[in-house]
Order: structure tokens, then C-alpha cells, then sequence
């Protein structure tokens, strides 16, 4: 099941995605590494939709600290809602603990990169990785 976002202008939504995060278009479906994600118009239906509220889409990473960096140099912001001042970590999560971020995704949505700490999430670009 590819997640679906609505947006009042996929087009916009796209390009920030891509601009900011790095995501690649590969027909209807933007995609990090292996995750992907829909983006439609508001008020469009895709076929096969299953309708599931959500507040925020998550996305497996690594290397949180460096990221943002690069990713605030991109444009992106991070989300005052969530963690204005960066990555912070919840120790209690995982065997390890967790440490995430949230941006600013199309139309102001939450946008999290979610680093499960121990464990490597490696997201591919078309022919090379950020997520050493």
C-alpha cells in the first residue's frame, strides 16, 4: 500500500518533495529510496483507495543530524508544531532508542525522518545514497 497525500496542487507538492528532500518522480508515485508516496489533489479518489486518517507520514532514515543540515540548506523547514530546534530522541524506543524530525511537507503537512537508532535505513537516490 503506497501511502496518499492530498495537496492543493500536486504539482507544488511534488517539486518541494523533490527539491528540499531529494524524493524522485517515477510516474504517479514519488519515491525515496524504497518509500513511496502518492500525492493527489484534494477532492481526487485513486483507484483502489482505502481511506485512513493519519496526522503525520513518517519516513526510515538515518544520520537525522547530518540530514537536516543539508536538508535546511535545501529550503526545507523544520516544523515549529513538532521540533523547531531539530532531531530529538526518545531513549524508550526500540532496543536502542529512536531520534527523529519533523519538517514542513506540502501544504504545511508534517513530514517526519524517523532514525531507529542501532539499526541502518538506507534511502537511495536514483544512482547514489545520502544515507551513509
Amino acid at each position: 500500500m503506497i501511502p496518499v497525500l492530498r495537496v492543493k496542487d500536486p504539482v507544488t507538492a511534488g517539486l518541494l518533495l523533490k527539491k528540499n528532500f531529494g524524493f524522485e518522480q517515477s510516474g504517479n508515485v514519488w519515491r525515496l529510496g524504497q518509500q513511496s508516496i502518492r500525492l493527489v489533489a484534494e477532492g481526487e479518489v485513486p483507484d483502489q483507495f482505502v481511506s485512513l486518517s493519519f496526522d503525520h507520514l513518517a519516513i526510515a532514515a538515518s544520520n537525522i543530524d547530518k540530514h537536516t543540515e543539508k536538508f535546511k540548506v535545501k529550503g526545507a523547514l523544520l516544523s515549529k508544531d513538532y521540533t523547531p530546534d531539530g532531531p530529538r530522541e526518545i531513549a524508550e524506543f526500540w532496543e536502542q532508542g529512536a531520534r527523529y524530525v519533523f519538517f514542513n511537507g506540502p501544504d504545511n503537512s508534517p513530514l517526519e525522518f524517523c532514525e531507529i537508532k542501532g539499526r541502518l535505513h538506507l534511502t537511495h537516490f536514483a544512482s547514489h545514497s545520502i544515507w551513509p
